[in-house]
């Protein structure tokens, strides 16, 4: 989906992030994202040895902890999708749109937000469930600190899009606009 939603009156400049068309840049994001992976796991492995994942009294207990992980993992994307959802709604005023690409759903703004609004919807579904599961990583035993940990990992590695976007914007100026159709984010800013 690339319908164009908002042309602000003033912001005649325009760039488009779109990973699906630029594949160098996907492959920097995706390169980043692997390499926050790896680091945070690397990290784990001081706290807690990652041999405690696999440590498991027969193979069903070791197949019950990965059913669990994909199961924590289901409810981490919805809980995600949700919180961008309320996100836009609170800051924006305006009901979420859902779109459709196959095989999931998004949820997106129905105006072009500021630089403001935008890093609010972006980092909110990162970081609210990232102290949520901070929490249960300190707080229950050690045996599932990996279960917990590899969404967590997954949460922040995954957050590379959004993190680089930031950075676009805030080398920008503040009056920018943003426009975000899920699959591309178009910035609009004034003529220099």
């Amino acid at each position: 989906m690339s319908t164009q939603k908002c042309k602000p009156e003033g912001f005649n400049d325009k760039e488009t992030i779109d990973l699906r068309a630029d594949k160098k840049l996907r492959l920097s994001i995706n390169g980043a994202a692997l390499a926050a992976a790896a680091a945070l796991t690397l990290l784990g492995c001081l706290y807690e040895p990652v041999t405690r994942f696999y440590d498991a009294a027969g193979v069903w207990r070791l197949l019950l902890r990965f059913v669990l992980l994909l199961a924590g993992m289901g409810v981490y994307f919805f809980l995600n999708e949700y919180i961008r959802r309320l996100m836009i709604e609170k800051v924006t005023g305006k009901k979420a749109q859902a779109v459709r690409e196959k095989p999931c759903v998004f949820t997106a703004p129905a105006r072009c937000l500021s630089v403001k609004e935008y890093l609010k919807i972006s980092f909110a579904p990162v970081l609210a469930p990232g102290a949520l599961l901070l929490l249960l990583m300190l707080m229950l035993p050690a045996r599932v600190f990996w279960q917990v940990y590899i969404i967590q990992i997954i949460s922040l590695a995954g957050a590379a899009g959004e993190v680089y976007i930031a950075y676009k914007l805030l080398k920008m100026k503040k009056d920018a606009r943003v426009e975000d159709n899920v699959t591309s984010i178009t910035i609009w800013s004034k003529n220099q």
